[in-house]
């Protein structure tokens, strides 16, 4: 069957009024003018489906608001249907533990763990390629054992190493932080900073430490074939250090110089399309354009 006057957007270039033939599923030729007879697009685009490789989507749709939880079986084939709709073809659901986090609440371990073998169980019956993405904090301990369990079992398909300490990484202007905490919380300036030197002081490890977790998670994904990310580097030596992890992604890089950085050590850098839509980061960190 052909597909016939649309728009191709091809890996090195755009058509207008090309063509596609499809048999059994798959593309079998391409041609650059209008076929006739083909099911006419009139200038409607088709172009390669979108991979989200890093979305926070799953838990929005498992918990859309404060305490209001829906089970994954009713919460996935909504989140399905909707990246089906919008031309994503494969989505990572970017899912994390995170420090301070009780029994219950939305990144708690068991909430996590549970959220990513439920997740893996499904999926098979989606019309989305869902895959595990385990954003794991470098300040959390003891989430080597859990994410190591994971992985071991199959379960994750990729594995981010992020540190969301303020003053560095994506958080590194303190001062732009303080007053995003400020307005979220609905607090002052003065409440805000006290938070935000609590915080602080709660996440913050020896260096060696850090390290370490680094480097255990690093082995435990270079062991099963599971590829590692960073996640928001803000220094040359930041990027450098996680090529030597084995790093093969550079998620939100915050800075021009750790960007490039990335790019000579052989890393792909991925950056927000949020960011790039808008043409600026939230955060006041680095534009993806």
């Amino acid at each position: 069957m052909w597909l016939s006057d649309f728009t191709l957007i091809l890996p090195d270039r755009v058509v207008d009024h090309g063509s596609i033939r499809i048999e059994n599923g798959l593309i079998a030729d391409i041609a650059e003018t209008p076929v006739p007879g083909g099911l006419q697009g009139r200038g409607l685009q088709i172009f390669p489906g979108f991979i989200d490789m890093h979305g926070d989507m799953i838990e929005v749709e498992m918990e859309p608001r404060l305490k209001v939880d829906f089970p994954m079986q009713v919460a996935l084939p909504h989140l399905d249907a909707r990246l089906t709709a919008s031309g994503v073809t494969t989505a990572y659901a970017a899912v994390s533990f995170s420090r301070g986090t009780r029994d219950g609440e939305r990144r708690f371990f068991e909430h996590t763990s549970g959220t990513i073998r439920t997740l893996h169980a499904l999926r098979g019956d989606c019309r989305v390629d869902h895959r595990i993405h385990a954003r794991f904090d470098i300040t959390f301990d003891n989430a080597v054992a859990v994410i190591a369990d994971l992985i071991a079992a199959g379960t994750v398909d990729l594995v981010s190493l992020m540190d969301h300490t303020p003053g560095q990484g994506q958080y590194r202007d303190i001062e732009r932080h303080i007053a995003h905490v400020a307005a979220h919380r609905g607090v002052s300036q003065t409440e805000a900073r006290q938070i935000v030197t609590t915080r602080i002081a709660e996440r913050s490890r020896p260096q060696q430490v850090l390290l370490d977790n680094m480097r255990q998670v690093s082995e435990l994904c270079r062991g099963h074939g599971v590829p590692l990310a960073s996640h928001d580097d803000d220094t040359e030596e930041k990027a450098h250090l996680m090529a030597e992890l084995g790093a093969a992604i550079g998620e939100f890089p915050v800075t021009l110089e750790a960007a490039r950085a990335t790019a000579d050590r052989g890393m792909m850098n991925a950056m927000g399309a949020p960011n790039a839509l808008r043409g600026q980061s939230y955060s006041g960190n680095l534009s993806a354009r």
